[in-house]
């Protein structure tokens, strides 16, 4: 087999491995959990829908397969595009869909400073063959008895995570006022 890498949009919701198989009139096989938690994924850029209460393919996702792999489409920036439309903003613009499609490719560096209990997380993406660094941020502690690598990368990283969405917007709106300004 080769290896493939994809973006795509899908629609999830929290289910159980019981309440998928409950929800498709299946019996849970005996060597799975039935308290599985995972997600109801719908895919709606093709498949045919294979469900009479759903327009696209559905299927169920462990969940931490599923959390690897997705990243949720900030409400926030979906909102403010759709205020924007319904104000009347029909002119390009960058779309929430495209800068989620841009942090799905996002990666994250995490490194612990020698000595200290700071924690940094650089979010990156991959341009041809180089990285191009977006964001760096961090954690630490005022005692290093309070110190926890794991917590603090977690919390590195999803503050990375917030700065490199930001900075996406930035450089996409850069990209697109150059593209029409013609240079």
């Amino acid at each position: 087999m080769k290896k493939y890498i994809g973006i795509k949009q899908v629609f999830a919701t929290p289910m159980t491995r019981e309440a998928y198989n409950h929800l498709r009139g299946w019996t849970v096989p005996a060597d799975e959990n039935p308290a599985d938690d995972g997600y109801l994924v719908e895919y709606i850029d093709g498949g045919k829908p294979n469900h009479p209460d759903y327009a696209g393919y559905i299927s169920w996702s462990p969940k931490d397969v599923f959390e690897r792999a997705y990243k949720l489409v900030d409400p926030s920036d979906l909102e403010m595009q759709q205020a924007f439309e319904a104000a009347g903003a029909i002119y390009p613009k960058v779309s929430a869909e495209r800068i989620a499609e841009l942090m799905a490719s996002v990666q994250y560096s995490v490194h612990i400073v020698p000595g200290t209990t700071t924690t940094l997380a650089t979010a990156f993406i991959q341009v041809g063959s180089n990285s191009f660094t977006l964001a760096t941020e961090h954690t630490a502690c005022v005692d290093p008895r309070n110190f926890n690598a794991e917590l603090g990368a977690k919390y590195a990283i999803q503050k990375a995570e917030v700065s490199a969405r930001n900075k996406l917007w930035e450089l996409e709106g850069y990209a697109l006022a150059h593209r029409f300004a013609g240079e």
